[in-house]
């Protein structure tokens, strides 16, 4: 009998370093289902998007979950709508459009199967993004690898080494993301993390002549939007829409929860009038056939002005939380909840909001430099900031002081660009950075960090209007100015003779901010 087993010690050896590895990983890592399945298919940020909110809302025992696109994602924040449902918890798993409604269903079916509690699913979708044949699949058959892997018993199997695997992949694929996109996700992180799956949108702000030739691409010369219908149909006719939100609906009332479908209010003035009329009649049959629905709001058309918009599915930040009002109002009448009379806006709040302007600074006067050399430009005040023709970051910075804390910082200044340079703002106070990349050459501006929102704003001879707006904790804060190159990345070789002609930086401060098509100055 030894001798029997003895021909096999090589191979009970290797099983036993198996078993000892597995149980190295599983008392370091503790490891959750999620985590335990390989989930790289997307690229690093639509991973950790999907994979960071699944792992870490699995047990969370929410009592409504949110699925659906991206402006849900960036449109809906947890923290507001919960004010209006008395003491339930209300969990943003929404992603992206790449999902498709295959993976919308898979994260539904997941979180309902490991949380009993829930009472509802709500399906939060852009009318510009309804069932059509290339969102059924999704793209990378994602939706289909979430309903396999994670609700099948054959999840529980997974070994926890897969969950060291992913994190070794996530490194290395952070080390090939440029500086910026590793900022991106990080920040995507730390914000679904404090804010029960939220993040606010980080979209290039178009002005001017982009901006009208935009918002033309997306709505059409009259602002009502034409669709062709022939994929929002199969091929025996039946309406995708239809057919997808009954799955739904089974899915939902299976685990005993209501299924509330939620619209994106719209970006343009109106939507074909025979599509519409289409998907109207499917909501009139979904309803019909199962008790446990709504749709909110029912005639699904909800158009807003495009100045509340950055894109034709994202709301424009602020404008996030009037939306996340208006889910959680109509939540709580779906769900029979008491709401709370909300106070009016008062005289008192309306002048406390004005903007109280500071007058004008010189980047020069105490700054410090970094890799960039400030030059006289004629006889204004604007200067030349130049960068050294050598590797790294080339800026100037000064320190700030004479604000509110609570307050919102405004901060705005024209700018043009010497070769392709664009400016990156920064503040930074006690711990916080907030961020705006003006892409001069580009005519675009984006957000990033702790910054409440930027824009960029096209002028004559070649100049631009640079702006940011940030609430600021501290009475003083440090101004910074980066010179970034075409890939917005503010590190980089300079050639000795690129910039950015900057002038004198207006300052001021005001209560509540919200950015419409002008700029605040």
């Amino acid at each position: 009998m030894s001798s029997f087993i003895f021909s096999f010690r090589a191979i009970l050896l290797a099983l036993g370093v198996i078993a000892a590895t597995e149980g190295v990983c599983a008392l370091a890592l503790r490891p959750g289902i999620v985590e335990r399945t390989k989930f790289n298919l997307l690229d690093r940020f639509h991973s950790a998007v999907i994979f960071g909110k699944l792992n870490e809302s699995a047990d969370s025992a929410p009592d409504i979950i949110q699925v659906g696109d991206s402006s849900g994602f960036h449109g809906v924040q947890p923290d507001i709508v919960m004010r209006y449902l008395g003491g339930l918890k209300y969990v943003n798993l929404s992603c992206c459009a790449a999902l498709g409604y295959r993976g919308y269903y898979g994260i539904a079916d997941f979180m309902l199967r490991r949380n009993p509690g829930i009472k509802a699913v709500v399906l939060y979708v852009s009318l510009n993004n309804l069932p059509r044949a290339d969102l059924i699949e999704g793209q990378h058959q994602l939706g289909e690898f979430i309903q396999n892997s994670l609700t099948t018993p054959f999840s529980y199997l997974s070994p926890p080494t897969v969950a060291l695997r992913q994190r070794i992949v996530d490194a290395m694929e952070r080390k090939g993301q440029a500086r910026t996109d590793a900022v991106f996700t990080d920040d995507m992180r730390a914000s679904t993390r404090a804010h029960n799956g939220w993040w606010a949108e980080h979209d290039r702000r178009l002005a001017g002549d982009k901006r009208i030739a935009f918002w033309r691409a997306t709505c059409g010369e009259s602002g009502i939007k034409a669709i062709d219908p022939a994929s929002y149909y199969a091929r025996d006719g039946q309406s995708y829409m239809l057919t997808e939100l009954e799955r739904f609906a089974a899915l939902a009332a299976h685990h005993g929860a209501r299924l509330i479908v939620a619209f994106q209010p719209f970006s343009c003035r109106g939507l074909d009038a025979n599509f519409l009329a289409a998907r109207r009649a499917d909501v009139r049959t979904l309803m019909s056939r199962h008790r446990n629905v709504t749709v909110v709001p029912e005639q699904i058309l909800d158009a807003w002005p495009t100045e509340k918009f950055v894109s034709g599915d994202h709301l424009r930040v602020g404008y996030d939380e009037e939306n996340a009002r208006r889910v959680g109002k109509a939540l709580a009448r779906v769900l029979g909840i008491a709401q709370e009379v909300e106070a009016p806006v008062t005289a008192e709040a309306d002048q406390s909001a004005e903007t109280i302007r500071f007058g004008a600074i010189s980047i020069t006067a105490a700054g410090r430099g970094e890799g960039a050399a400030l030059i006289a430009e004629g006889e204004g005040p604007a200067q030349q900031m130049i960068e050294a023709a050598e590797p790294g970051a080339h800026r100037v910075e000064k320190k700030l002081a004479g604000f509110t804390p609570g307050k919102i910082l405004l901060l705005s200044f024209h700018a043009k660009a010497i070769g392709a340079r664009g400016i990156f703002v920064e503040v930074l106070a006690a711990g916080r950075r907030g961020g705006g990349y003006c892409d001069l050459p580009g005519g675009t501006a984006q957000r990033d960090g702790d910054m409440l929102d930027a824009g960029l704003e096209p002028e004559p001879n070649g100049w631009s209007r640079c702006w940011v707006a940030m609430v600021i904790t501290e009475p003083t804060v440090t101004l910074r100015l980066s010179l970034m190159n075409a890939r917005l990345d503010p590190v980089y070789l300079g050639d000795g003779k690129s910039g950015a002609v900057v002038g004198p930086v207006e300052l001021g401060e005001t209560a509540r901010f919200l950015a419409q098509e002008a700029s605040p100055w």
